[in-house]
């Protein structure tokens, strides 16, 4: 029987998602994310110039990773 190998997790590619991708991608709703903004501080960067709001991929997988182990 051969040997079980571990091999490191690759790390999160860092990209900037839009409010619906990130919802599709935690199987969650566009008005759950927008929550999570106002009352649990989901790190969001906003466009200045424009309502256009963006979530980093990194941002806010290690912020989902936190509230997973507190």
């Amino acid at each position: 029987m051969g040997e079980l190998l571990h091999f490191p997790a690759r790390p999160l590619q860092d990209h900037l998602l839009t409010k619906p991708e990130l919802a599709r991608r935690w199987s969650v709703s566009t008005r759950w994310i927008e929550q999570r903004v106002v009352q649990d501080g989901l790190p969001v960067q906003k466009d200045p110039r424009s309502r256009l709001v963006r979530f980093s991929l990194v941002a806010v997988e290690r912020w989902r990773q936190e509230r997973i182990a507190s």
